[in-house]
């Protein structure tokens, strides 16, 4: 069984997703600033759970707000969005969005 449960994602899929999600984190970004250098990436329901567990796709607010718990990682998007900020910050709206950017050239 445990074989199972962690040997076999681990030598599959979830090498996929951890690629995905460091494209979608850290590529194809702006980079001029400390808000623009790292990218949040909204997850959908059947995303989130297989690819993005703990809010990982909140990852700009990950990198800003470093003490932040992952369940208050939305609390501080919105506040991110809220502030004037909302124009300075990259997110995107998908990861299907972001593996097309990097992917046009």
């Amino acid at each position: 069984m445990y074989f199972l449960l962690w040997w076999i994602p681990a030598f599959t899929y979830y090498s996929l997703i951890v690629r995905i999600r460091n494209i979608a984190e850290h590529s194809v970004t702006p980079g001029e600033t400390n808000l623009n250098n790292t990218r949040t990436t909204k997850a959908s329901l059947l995303t989130r759970y297989p690819m993005v567990p703990h809010h990982v796709n909140f990852h700009l607010e990950h990198h800003l707000f470093t003490n932040c718990p992952w369940y208050n990682l939305p609390k501080a998007h919105e506040m991110l969005k809220q502030k004037e900020l909302s124009d300075k910050i990259c997110v995107e709206n998908s990861y299907f969005s972001v593996l097309k950017q990097a992917t046009s050239g």
